[in-house]
């Protein structure tokens, strides 16, 4: 008898799989008598593969306006934004140079 769920067969299906990799191993060839394949070592990558697959990256970082934390460090402000004044008048501060988050030789 079949089931009228498909998505249903699906969990039951995913879950078999998961049982039966966990009690055999994930490249045991015995899964194939369950009808599932055992999973294969992915194949080393050339390097053509490699500079091109860090081209790739880079371009969906730059595409995204993705950085990382340096970068984002030094956009970060440093200190606050508004101050207040004992009269309860509101000043901004200068505005500084660079935007660094740590003191440096040049720059203490």
């Amino acid at each position: 008898m079949r089931t009228k769920d498909p998505e249903a067969v699906r969990e039951f299906l995913a879950d078999m799989k998961t049982a039966l990799v966990a009690t055999l191993g994930r490249d045991n060839e015995g899964l194939a008598t369950f009808g599932f394949k055992a999973s294969r070592p992915q194949p080393k990558l050339t390097s053509g593969d490699l500079v091109l697959r860090t081209a790739k990256a880079r371009q969906t970082r730059a595409l995204n306006h993705t950085m990382g934390s340096r970068q984002k460090a030094a956009q970060r402000v440093t200190g606050s934004a508004v101050m207040v004044n004992p009269d309860g008048t509101l000043t901004a501060p200068p505005a500084s140079s660079g935007g660094q988050t740590k003191p440096n030789a040049t720059n203490p």
